[in-house]
């Protein structure tokens, strides 16, 4: 697998009732980024349309690429809490990841045979 330092991203979260707090998350696609689900705890789970209609009442969620100053406004748009993983989408003017960035890779199953 390829890390590729241009994915990583500083999660920040202030949820409406509850302390901010920091993570980090990993930018799978050009406007979505996985992170633990505990780091967007307090924030309610919304689709893409609402994320871009924006809602300050919600929470905030603030996302930056490693080493960058600007900040993207965030939503959560799925979690798994038995997983402690969720995907949060990115909102606004995006920039682009650099050209050449690798697609991040998923395991592949092979075969018929059912798997747990």
């Amino acid at each position: 697998m390829v890390f590729d330092r241009h994915r990583v991203m500083e999660v920040f979260v202030r949820p409406v009732n509850g302390p901010g707090r920091v993570g980090s998350g990993y930018r799978v696609t050009e406007t979505a980024v996985l992170t633990a689900g505990h780091v967007v705890t307090g924030l309610p789970v919304r689709s893409p349309a609402q994320v871009t209609a924006g809602d300050e009442g919600a929470g905030r969620c603030e996302l930056r690429a490693l080493g960058e100053r600007a900040w993207m406004s965030g939503s959560v748009l799925w979690r798994d809490k038995s997983s402690d993983v969720a995907l949060i989408g990115l909102a606004g003017d995006v920039p682009l990841l650099p050209p050449g960035s690798p697609v991040p890779r998923w395991g592949r199953v092979e075969g018929m045979e059912p798997i747990a």
